[in-house]
């Protein structure tokens, strides 16, 4: 019977009935987070992972691609999702850990080179959109998460995400040139 259940929320979902989406949605949220708090560590970022998956799974109708076991499905969505998301985190934590070691290699102990330094750092920085280098300074000066940014700038943590790497990439740019220089 619960399996004549779970065939019929797959078939209503499938017509994009909202019932259907709407169901899973109530019934399965709380024990996916449970699996992506479980790996990612971090209660506010498994929160966006799952609402990104339902929003994807409703939006870009993922749903089309389960033939028969949807909690199987949910299941390892999720998990490929969070262990995504960690992937993403270290690789950003490595992005920055390599900027500083780029920006302390050129670290001169003589004062009029180090003027000079901070002024090849500033232009750098001028040439980052206002947006993503305010996102950049909270999060690499002021220390905040990305949750904390998101919330305080009042834009999603995917936007808070593009704007830091934005950042890094122009930075990292001007300062390979001067590097060469």
């Amino acid at each position: 019977m619960k399996g004549d259940f779970s065939n019929n929320v797959l078939i209503g979902l499938k017509a994009r009935e909202e019932w259907a989406f709407d169901h899973i949605y109530s019934s399965n949220r709380a024990w996916l987070y449970t699996i992506a708090y479980k790996i990612i560590g971090e209660e506010a970022d498994a929160q966006d992972v799952v609402q990104e998956f339902f929003t994807d799974l409703w939006g870009k109708q993922l749903y089309n691609n389960v033939e028969s076991n949807l909690k199987g499905y949910l299941l390892q969505s999720i998990r490929n999702r969070a262990l995504n998301y960690i992937k993403k985190r270290k690789f950003d934590k490595q992005i920055a850990k390599s900027l500083i070691h780029e920006v302390s290699y050129i670290v001169p102990s003589i004062k009029a080179e180090r003027d000079q330094l901070e002024k090849v750092i500033e232009e750098a920085l001028s040439k980052i959109p206002r947006a993503s280098a305010e996102v950049f300074a909270l999060h690499y000066i002021e220390g905040l998460s990305h949750p904390q940014i998101a919330k305080k700038q009042n834009v999603s943590r995917q936007t808070v995400r593009n704007q830091i790497s934005q950042a890094l990439k122009i930075l990292r740019k001007e300062l390979k040139n001067t590097k060469n220089e």
